[in-house]
């Protein structure tokens, strides 16, 4: 079992091993993933996480498994509400997981507790498990409305002659940089996020030379801990925008929100 956490001025970066419990004695799968005692245990005494916690950086947890998926993916149910039953109630967070071997956005939003913690999750997700397997793209998100998808990259590109197994067609592997700055006052940014994928070169394969600028986050911190979006910039057009039918009838973005700025 691995954990870490990394700190500066502003933020609390939090890693989690979600895998540990992610298997069953049969090695099927278990989706309610409950994070070890000996890991909450850590999270309280030695990271200080409880409900009642004055500190007040932000707080970007990272672990394997998703907290949430547009696609068809069971929900990984315990270890949300464990890290809930930690926070004080309302506070945002910032997570991004893998899993899923794809880039996607998600909205703001808090997800109702499944065990009776009396708990809610209020966070921004970020699905970035796109680096090192192959990335499959052609599946549509079913659950785009339900779980508030913003974005996804479904970019294809063919693998063809002796390195392919058949002909098929994958998605763009990728990664994201993160840049921590001081800022000059409270609210303004501390963290800038740039999601990057492989290009292709000449004869048509992926390179890591020239990544590609898939999408650029500016985020901050309020003084109360809490996480907030100032910006979100999609860069490349090809970026597939998720839209959701409203009660009316009518198409609306998924990203109309009064949290941030989109560009």
């Amino acid at each position: 079992m691995n954990c870490i956490v990394v700190e500066n001025d502003q933020w609390r970066i939090i890693a989690l091993d979600t895998g540990y419990d992610s298997y069953s004695l049969l090695t099927i799968d278990n989706h309610s993933i409950k994070l070890p005692s000996e890991l909450i245990d850590w999270l309280k005494t030695v990271v200080g996480l409880n409900p009642q916690m004055t500190d007040k950086r932000g707080l970007l947890f990272f672990s394997h498994h998703q907290v949430i998926s547009a696609w068809n993916e069971k929900p990984n149910t315990d270890f949300p509400d464990q890290i809930a039953s930690l926070l004080p109630e309302g506070k945002t967070v910032l997570y991004l997981w893998g899993h899923e071997h794809r880039l996607s956005f998600y909205e703001k939003q808090t997800i109702e507790p499944v065990i009776n913690s009396g708990k809610k999750l209020t966070f921004y997700g970020r699905c970035i498990g796109n680096s090192g397997f192959p990335t499959l793209a052609t599946e549509l998100p079913v659950k785009a409305r339900e779980t508030k998808l913003l974005f996804y990259d479904d970019r294809l590109f063919n693998v063809e002659g002796d390195h392919a197994w058949t002909d098929m067609a994958l998605g763009f592997n990728g990664f994201v940089t993160m840049k921590f700055v001081r800022p000059k006052q409270s609210g303004d940014t501390s963290l800038y996020l740039t999601y990057k994928s492989l290009s292709l070169n000449e004869n048509g394969h992926l390179t890591d030379e020239n990544p590609t600028i898939l999408v650029n986050e500016e985020w901050s911190v309020d003084s109360n801990g809490n996480v907030i979006l100032n910006k979100i910039e999609p860069i490349n057009q090809e970026i597939t925008q998720s839209l959701h039918i409203a009660l009316s009838g009518q198409q609306s973005p998924s990203n109309v929100s009064t949290c941030c700025t989109i560009s």
